[in-house]
């Protein structure tokens, strides 16, 4: 009996293996073909952003084993970083108002020309290498030895 449960377990796992790797073959056989029809339309677009760059397609990564190692690095820096931009950041038009008063305080001239930036989702937008490089400076600059009983170091090649 115990013999014919393992064939039977056998003959299972393999047709399970080879449903998934049609599967597989099926979704790449689609993705691509949305690719190039997409291709295709953009072909035939004269407002194509870049003519013969080819297309590819965004893979999210929320999944990736490497996503605990950003959101560990996420919880043990932002508090660093929140303390270094608290005298430059203005979150509400409330703190606009009274940050400009102070700034009048301090002998504003008129001439003076405001620029105010909303970022949204950072991360995606900044170049790993300049990233880290940024990192390292501002931990530099605050001269810690550790964070969290982490060393430096550590975090950097985390990064």
């Amino acid at each position: 009996m115990r013999d014919f449960t393992r064939k039977c377990r056998i003959e299972a796992m393999t047709l399970y293996q080879d449903v998934i790797t049609r599967e597989c073959e099926l979704i790449t056989n689609e993705i691509n073909e949305i690719i190039n029809d997409f291709s295709k339309q953009n072909d035939e677009d004269e407002t194509s952003h870049k003519p013969d760059t080819p297309l590819r397609p965004i893979v999210s990564g929320r999944k990736h084993p490497a996503i605990q190692i950003s959101k560990f690095l996420d919880e043990l820096l932002q508090p660093l970083f929140n303390q270094m931009a608290s005298k430059t950041t203005v979150t509400s038009g409330f703190e606009l108002v009274k940050y400009v008063r102070e700034l009048f305080k301090i002998n504003l001239r008129q001439d003076t020309l405001f620029c105010t930036v909303d970022v949204t989702d950072v991360y995606t937008m900044v170049p790993q290498l300049e990233g880290v490089l940024s990192l390292k400076k501002m931990l530099d600059y605050l001269k810690l030895k550790q964070i969290g009983g982490l060393k430096i170091e550590t975090i950097i090649r985390l990064s």
